[in-house]
């Protein structure tokens, strides 16, 4: 039996991540939050729940100025690579929660924390596991000063010039813009629901 450990495959954490977006948006479309639309709280939560996608989308480009072109091929250890191993998946998590928030429901903002950290932790460990195999001693070390997930802020370092891959920066340009359409989104799903254009079958806090 070989030994040997592969990358993981992304297309699982794919398919993972849009059942899982298709199941809580079919719940928003059925439901509405208890929160008045009209209320100050739920102005507040539409403007943090759109500055932390935009944020999240600008992180996700950050990123893959350093990652691009370059994933399971070198160890990238600067930039937000410094803070976090897994900088992609943190700030698409970022944007996910504030897209939920933006529904202005503190459950269901929980549980696409919950959810999306479960698939992206899950991703993150696996594929730990095969760099720990390919680079050995070298992410070993990585590993012991630079956190899996969460970011630690007082470790960013960036080197004075990096190699950029186009391709990879449009690739990731595209998937932006699935993000920033979270945006009018939910301003729509908002919109509908306080028109009674759509119906709730419930409410949710």
């Amino acid at each position: 039996m070989s030994s040997t450990i592969g990358p993981f495959h992304q297309k699982k954490r794919i398919v993972a991540l849009w059942l899982f977006s298709v199941a809580v948006l079919a719940v928003l479309i059925i439901s509405r939050p208890n929160l008045n639309e009209e209320s100050v709280m739920d102005v507040v939560l539409d403007i943090s729940g759109a500055f932390l996608i935009l944020a999240g989308v600008l992180g996700r480009l950050w990123s893959t100025l350093y990652i691009g072109g370059k994933k399971n091929e070198q160890l990238v250890t600067t930039g937000p690579y410094a803070m976090t191993r897994n900088p992609l998946y943190f700030f698409s998590l970022m944007a996910m929660f504030g897209a939920s928030l933006m529904f202005g429901s503190a459950l269901v903002a929980g549980a696409v924390l919950l959810g999306g950290l479960v698939i992206f932790s899950f991703t993150a460990r696996r594929e730990a596991r095969y760099l720990a195999y390919r680079y050995g001693m070298e992410y070993a070390a990585y590993a012991c000063v630079t956190p899996l997930f969460w970011p630690r802020l007082s470790s960013l370092c960036s080197p004075a010039e990096i190699t950029i891959s186009v391709k990879a920066l449009k690739r990731t340009l595209r998937e932006a813009l699935v993000f920033l359409l979270l945006i009018p989104l939910m301003e729509v799903l908002e919109y509908l629901h306080f028109e009674n254009y759509l119906a709730a079958f419930f409410h949710i806090p």
